[in-house]
């Protein structure tokens, strides 16, 4: 059974792949700057291009998003101020590349603040499966918003997936008042912790070491997912004998060995 030990914290995110011996076979380490999918902004429209169809919308100080029309929501114009989301991260020379069309993700859905798209993940191919999830997804939809169920909550009660989406809505509520207190541009949410964007996506913890002097809140929302699991061992010491065990600090506290999810067939 391959691992996968990821730790975010202190800026960066590091993660390691180990073989069935323990060996390491992969690791790279990903700076937690700049604009990652996800991330929320209140923006500024700096010019409109025409000849392009989209504008070029002003995120922070030092980075321009491109905004292509086909995703905003009204019509642009320069000085605006915009709520959009980072689909794509910017690639050399190219901008990060936005949209209006909000998605919010949790464990079991993705709620579509700004649309009224109802659907189930395409990764889901069984009928019968997808047929009983949509019927879930209908019935859970918030009045005037969209959602999609993910693969994942196939078979999760249905009342565990209303207390996400309620959350999720808590979440857009916050978004919403951060856009009218904030100056533009400012970014409104950062958006999930590769943790918890792991978790999300199906990765299964196997175990758990935590510096007991460091409580942050990014562990704690981790701690929560974990805790009904009593087989997940958690192991807390100072921050010298972490050091000592992995071989560098634990900057956000908690490092976590996880399983890899199976990944599909190359014909699916």
């Amino acid at each position: 059974m391959k691992h996968m030990l990821l730790e975010s914290g202190g800026g960066q995110t590091e993660l390691a792949l180990l073989d069935e011996g323990g060996q390491l076979t992969d690791y790279r380490v990903f700076p937690n700057e700049g604009l990652w999918p996800e991330q929320v902004y209140l923006a500024k429209v700096d010019r409109i291009a025409k000849g392009m169809g989209a504008a070029f919308v002003r995120l922070t100080d030092g980075q321009i998003g491109f905004l292509p029309f086909s995703e905003a929501l009204e019509p642009l114009s320069g000085g605006q101020r915009v709520v959009v989301q980072v689909r794509k991260p910017p690639v050399g020379e190219k901008a990060a590349y936005l949209t209006e069309d909000l998605s919010l993700a949790g464990r079991w859905a993705i709620l579509l603040p700004r649309s009224t798209k109802t659907a189930v993940s395409s990764r889901v191919t069984e009928e019968e499966v997808k047929a009983a999830l949509l019927k879930t997804a209908r019935a859970l939809t918030p009045q005037g918003m969209g959602l999609i169920l993910r693969k994942e909550s196939a078979g999760i009660p249905e009342e565990e997936i209303r207390a996400e989406i309620e959350g999720l809505l808590s979440l857009w509520d916050e978004i919403k008042e951060r856009s009218k207190a904030a100056g533009s541009p400012a970014l409104l949410w950062a958006g999930r912790s590769p943790l918890e964007r792991a978790l999300d996506d199906g990765c299964r913890v196997h175990s758990v070491l935590m510096n007991e002097a460091l409580h942050t809140a990014e562990a704690a929302r981790v701690l929560v997912r974990i805790e009904a699991d009593e087989q997940i061992p958690v192991y807390t010491a100072p921050e010298e004998i972490l050091t000592g065990i992995t071989g560098y600090h634990l900057t956000g506290g908690l490092l976590c060995a996880m399983y890899r999810p199976e990944l599909p067939d190359v014909k699916e």
